[in-house]
């Protein structure tokens, strides 16, 4: 992302961009209900647990899933505390078997699930709230502290000048 701001943009301004924008798509990710969704079973049902990861190279997850978690795996658990769990040891055994070392923020929405980092508190930074779990991300692709909103304000303004670009050049909103 920065290497494709940087060709539009001087290279103090591309850093503050590109971590307004990531931190965008995350808030966006965690409130948005996809259409699909709001027309099945369980609709705008919010997340149970957001898991961010920073890593050098994309990795999927979905191998989690490939058996479905069921009710007898965790008898006293709700089937949604034995998916996050699950989730979060098919993360740290990817970490460990292929020495992937990743900064990560979890953020438990629910405040329901037992602590997923107690075995190895290094694994992620547990947030307090979605505004934490952001800033969190902020810090970490800036290397200093800014709020959220702050960084939200920042896409809006650009989003704005995007838009005045192309009514300039004749195109459309």
């Amino acid at each position: 992302m920065r290497k494709n701001l940087s060709d539009q943009r001087s290279p103090t301004d591309v850093p503050f961009l590109a971590a307004s924008t990531i931190v965008a798509f995350l808030k966006a990710a965690a409130l948005t209900n996809p259409s699909g969704k709001q027309t099945s079973y369980a609709p705008h049902t919010p997340p149970a647990m957001i898991l961010v990861e920073r890593c050098t190279s994309p990795l999927n997850y979905a191998n989690a899933f490939a058996a479905p978690v069921r009710r007898r795996e965790a008898p006293e658990e709700e089937i949604i505390i034995a998916s996050c769990c699950r989730l979060v040891e098919y993360a740290k055994n990817v970490e460990k078997t292929l020495n992937r070392s990743c900064d990560r923020w979890l953020l438990d929405v629910e405040r329901r699930l037992p602590q997923l980092n107690q075995e190895d508190p290094k694994f992620a930074e547990l947030c307090e709230d979605l505004d934490g779990l952001l800033g969190a991300v902020a810090k970490s692709l800036l290397g200093s502290e800014i709020s959220p909103d702050e960084l939200m304000k920042n896409v809006l303004q650009e989003d704005e000048r995007l838009a005045e670009l192309l009514k300039e050049q004749g195109g459309h909103e």
